[in-house]
């Protein structure tokens, strides 16, 4: 319907998750919206890529915190809710 700007997911490939109401979670903790969000956040890591019922989805690993996570490859894509991690653009991600 809409072009979309979509990535590609690979096995290895870092995302971390996005704040849609930064500020206001900051304001809500006391803290000033200049705080490095990131200090929060989890880096998500694709271990591996299976398939339910014809659709991929990816695992997603925290080695910080030993989660793991199931998400659809197709929302990976889209970024979301996740948003794929480079260090020098991972606050404005945020």
């Amino acid at each position: 319907m809409f072009n979309q700007k979509r990535i590609e997911v690979n096995i290895g490939d870092v995302f971390v998750e996005h704040f849609h109401n930064k500020r206001k979670i900051l304001s809500m903790m006391g803290l000033s919206k200049d705080f490095e969000i990131s200090n929060f956040q989890n880096l998500w890591t694709v271990i591996r890529i299976n398939n339910f019922s014809g659709y991929p989805h990816a695992e997603l690993h925290d080695t910080k915190s030993g989660g793991t996570r199931i998400i659809a490859v197709d929302a990976l894509e889209k970024q979301e809710n996740y948003k794929k991690y480079a260090p020098e653009t991972f606050d404005k991600a945020v």
